[in-house]
This record gives structure tokens, sequence and C-alpha cells, in this order.
């Protein structure tokens, strides 16, 4: 007699591990009309709420790619805003429990285009 195969699990697996392209946001607020940079606080917002429920969810990693080398061939004006809002994440706001809501922040993109701009 063969074993009974076992039921599904429906226990949720959280990955310890997830990566996030933004892309998109400038042409979000573009085609409504808006500034490109509307786009990007918009970005900006959903990323602070991914952040928060990522650490709600347990999730130990979080990699964001946010800032790419086309970027820089943008207006400065825009580049400009696009480290504001990268720089503006990296001071983890207090959560619930008095945990960080960001973890640890590491940025490559923001620190090279302070310093020494486009690679």
């Amino acid at each position: 007699m063969s074993p009974q195969p076992s039921a599904p699990s429906t226990e949720l697996r959280i990955p310890e591990h997830v990566a996030i392209i933004m892309d998109g946001n400038g042409r979000w607020a573009k085609q409504r009309g808006l500034p490109r940079t509307d786009g990007h606080i918009r970005g900006q917002d959903a990323l602070r709420a991914t952040l928060r429920a990522a650490a709600e969810f347990g999730i130990r990693y979080l990699t964001v790619y946010a800032f790419s080398t086309e970027n820089w061939s943008r207006p400065q004006e825009e580049v400009d805003a696009l480290m504001s809002l990268l720089d503006s994440l990296r001071d983890p706001k207090p959560h619930r429990g008095g945990r960080p809501s960001g973890g640890h922040w590491q940025s490559q993109s923001s620190t090279r285009g302070r310093s020494a701009g486009p690679p």
C-alpha cells in the first residue's frame, strides 16, 4: 500500500531576501499630467510602505534598485530630487514597538552621486 499524499501546506513561507526594481515612477506622473518628481515622491511613499511591511513580515534583506546609471543623464534638477528622496530614506523612522521601519540602509548610488558624480 502506498503512503497517502500529504495535504498542501497552508503555512505562509516568507522569503529571507526580496529585491525590488523601482521603475516607471516618472512615466506614471507624466501620464497623469504631473511633474516627474511627483511620480518619484509617490514611489518613495510606496517604498516606505514596503519597508514597513517587509519589517512586519520578518524579511531580513530588502534590496532596492532605485537609481540606474541611465538616471545620471536626466536633468540635474531631477537627479538632485531623486538623491534627496533617497537620502530621506536613510534615517529609519521609529516603528511600532520602537523598531526601525527601514532596518539597515546601505546606499552606493547616493554616496557616489554626491561625492564623485556619475560612475
